[in-house]
């Protein structure tokens, strides 16, 4: 997490067994300062039940949790996509996602426009638009459509709407030592610090930890966009009653919110359930990265 550019050649997604099309692919993205290899008891748990055993292929997604979450996501949206250009017989996938790797993929699954943007830059939004080109990487990280292949989402204990953790002297200490890889800091990250000191008080790039601000304009913005696919949400309880006091400290998006959210399905339900809830088919073991690096 401290320095993701010694992670970034090894971010991506792995497949952990050989592939298979007539087996659903359930993506696992990890959280926070976590690595790929969390995953292992659910993957045991699932492939344990008898119901669920031969109907899925597990993939994990890994990347260096220091870096921007918009950025992390990008990565993400680029990897899935290339799966399906280079195994276009792939079905529709199962994200399962815990902490800040359920942002990631709420970003596969939301259409954002200008929302992202314009909250980000406030003022300066239509300024920057007009200057940087589509194929820059600030606006291929804020402006895209939904993944229409992301077929059902698990999120768990994800903090849709941030954490006060990203901003006490923890969440301070930990994002001043993150060194951003160079290539990152350089061209665009250039135009856009000024504006993200201005507008939202950033005096430097943000990193994977002060993203997860309540106060971030990335997550207030998203909190604003519908979800176009049905998902769970696995949430923690600590047994104080339907109030705050019960919350484990993350900020969830509400089961039944504004209008402006409405998705198609929310429940929280067990990790086996959600997986047996996906139609079609699909999974087996012998680790194998797929190279789904963007050029």
């Amino acid at each position: 997490m401290l320095r993701p550019e010694k992670y970034e050649e090894r971010a991506g997604l792995y497949l952990l067994e050989p592939y298979d099309p007539d087996r659903i692919p359930v993506i696992l993205i990890h959280g926070l300062t976590s690595i790929p290899q969390m995953w292992l008891p659910t993957i045991s748990a699932i492939e344990s039940d008898p119901e669920l055993r031969g109907r899925y292929q597990f993939w994990v997604f890994a990347y260096p949790t220091g870096d921007p979450i918009a950025l992390s996501a990008l990565k993400l949206r680029e990897s899935l996509a290339r799966v399906y250009q280079l195994y276009p017989k792939t079905k529709d996938m199962v994200l399962i996602s815990h902490s800040m790797g359920g942002l990631l993929s709420q970003m596969q699954a939301v259409t954002t426009r200008r929302v992202l943007w314009d909250d980000v830059f406030k003022g300066d939004a239509d300024r920057l638009y007009a200057k940087l080109p589509p194929d820059n990487v600030v606006r291929r990280a804020l402006i895209f459509d939904a993944n229409p292949r992301v077929h059902r989402i698990v999120f768990i204990c994800v903090p849709h709407r941030g954490s006060d953790l990203a901003i006490n002297w923890i969440g301070s200490f930990g994002t001043s030592l993150i060194s951003l890889p160079g290539k990152l800091l350089s061209g665009a990250a250039d135009m856009v610090s000024a504006p993200l000191e201005r507008n939202v008080g950033l005096k430097h790039m943000p990193t994977g930890i002060n993203g997860l601000s309540p106060r971030s304009p990335l997550l207030r913005g998203l909190d604003t966009l519908p979800i176009d696919a049905p998902y769970y949400s696995i949430v923690g309880d600590r047994g104080r009653g339907d109030t705050p006091n019960s919350s484990d400290g993350v900020r969830y998006r509400p089961r039944a919110a504004a209008s402006s959210w409405t998705p198609r399905n929310s429940a929280t339900k067990s990790l086996a359930q959600a997986a047996a809830a996906t139609e079609d088919g699909v999974s087996s073991s012998s680790r194998s990265p797929l190279n789904t690096s963007r050029g």
